[in-house]
């Protein structure tokens, strides 16, 4: 019982308690030896992909074969554990040099890498790897932690690789600590502001609609921009409340002006996932007195997929209160026409990626005509995204491409109705069709 109580039963390695507990006493020799301690945060890229294809018994022997690979590659005097799911723990006290450290998550990458044999199949995984350094005076919870944040930043480098957490992933992190606690209290205080990019009618140069943008006013601060939030919210699941918020306040401000203009919101895949999402959309309208058909939610490729589950449901929903939908970013996610046919969708946003360099590459120009040429025979409308030259829009206006966003027309502003630009044409956003 003792033994089951402190190993993990899959593999039979130490597992997280029995690791703080090793990692404690490697503190202990280290403040005694004058040495240090490294900890390697191992997590396997691509495992999901075993899982998926081979099964869950077969990705159990692929972390039984890593477990014995990663016993194999270090120390008697290291201690190799597994946290759970595909992620192990190595540590290593008594370290002289960080280069041996590093010269030895080489070789485990290596190892880990080589092709596993499962019956008749072969399985392949990768290492990300996470390295913190401690001495005797460490708290063992918070080097794990470290290596765990660096192991993040090797996933987010592309993975197969590892990385040190060093004092810049140390102001990294505690940066992503301070949002995550003033981001907390954002929506309460009121500090969540909607901003609007109006959307143009490229052939009749009107403006049809506007784009909802999510923008934190932090006192200390001034104004701070969504990729500096966003993906914390993602991460806290503070989006629901800021998407709420983004949603009430686009619904409202499109319901005071005149005409027929539509607001564009982005939605999140939190939010899409939410059983009452429908309800919230409904309540948004309801409270705003919004015509349903003057609201456009954009869900991302990679959203969409998140969401694969429960997204046709809701997607027939929002369409029966008569909401339109797009797909933003296409191209850059999972992009798949089954996805264009499980999905009633209206409109396609051709991601800036490609529109900024169609005047000078030839496979740009190719795959936003594909993209248009798709959407045409779809019946969808595309709104190409980042448009900021004369020449963008001539080649988008040939290529029969029937809305446009971006700075030739209009930056993003406070005002709903900000003057918009198009080749002398010099409108308020408040003009629709």
């Amino acid at each position: 019982m003792e033994h089951l109580a402190f190993h993990d039963p899959l593999t039979n390695l130490p597992n997280r308690l029995l690791l703080l507990d090793r990692l404690a006493q490697a503190f202990l020799q280290a403040g005694r030896h004058g040495k240090g301690v490294a900890v390697l945060f191992i997590d396997l890229d691509r495992f999901k992909v075993v899982n998926d294809s081979l099964g869950h018994h077969a990705g159990d022997l692929v972390l039984t074969e890593v477990a014995d690979r990663l016993r194999r590659g270090t120390r008697a005097s290291d201690t190799v554990a597994r946290l759970g799911g595909d992620e192990f723990v190595v540590v290593c006290p008594d370290v002289d040099s960080r280069q041996d450290v590093a010269r030895l998550a080489d070789e485990l990458q290596k190892s880990i890498a080589l092709p596993i044999l499962i019956g008749e199949h072969i399985a392949s995984v990768d290492a990300s790897i996470g390295i913190a350094f401690g001495v005797g005076d460490d708290d063992p919870e918070s080097l794990l932690r470290n290596a765990d944040q660096a192991m993040y930043l090797a996933k987010d480098h592309g993975r197969a690789r590892y990385e040190v957490f060093d004092n810049e992933l140390r102001g990294r992190v505690a940066q992503t600590l301070d949002t995550q606690m003033s981001l907390r209290s954002a929506v309460d205080l009121g500090q969540i502001e909607t901003w609007y990019q109006p959307i143009v009618d490229l052939r009749n140069q009107t403006v049809v609609a506007t784009e909802a943008l999510a923008r934190w006013r932090r006192p200390e601060r001034g104004l701070v921009l969504p990729g500096d939030f966003i993906a914390i919210a993602e991460e806290t699941g503070l989006i629901k409340q800021i998407g709420s918020t983004v949603l009430n306040q686009a619904c409202r401000a499109a319901a005071a002006l005149d005409g027929a203009m539509a607001v564009s919101v982005n939605v999140s895949p939190r939010q899409f996932a939410r059983d009452d999402f429908g309800a919230v959309v409904k309540q948004a309208l309801s409270i705003s007195g919004l015509p349903p058909e003057r609201l456009w939610l954009e869900l991302t490729e990679s959203a969409m997929i998140e969401a694969i589950g429960s997204a046709a449901k809701m997607f027939h929903e929002l369409r029966d209160i008569g909401v339109r939908l797009a797909i933003d970013d296409f191209g850059t996610g999972y992009s798949s026409l089954s996805h264009l046919r499980a999905f009633d969708i209206d409109l396609l946003k051709v991601d800036i990626t490609f529109v900024r360099d169609i005047e000078t590459s030839a496979h740009d120009r190719a795959v936003v005509e594909g993209v248009i040429r798709l959407a045409d025979s779809l019946k969808l409308e595309v709104v190409a995204e980042g448009i900021e030259t004369t020449g963008q829009l001539d080649l988008l206006l040939k290529m029969g491409c029937r809305f446009g966003q971006g700075y030739l027309f209009s930056r993003p502003s406070p005002d709903v109705s900000p003057l918009v630009h198009l080749e002398g044409f010099l409108a308020p956003a408040a003009r629709a069709r």
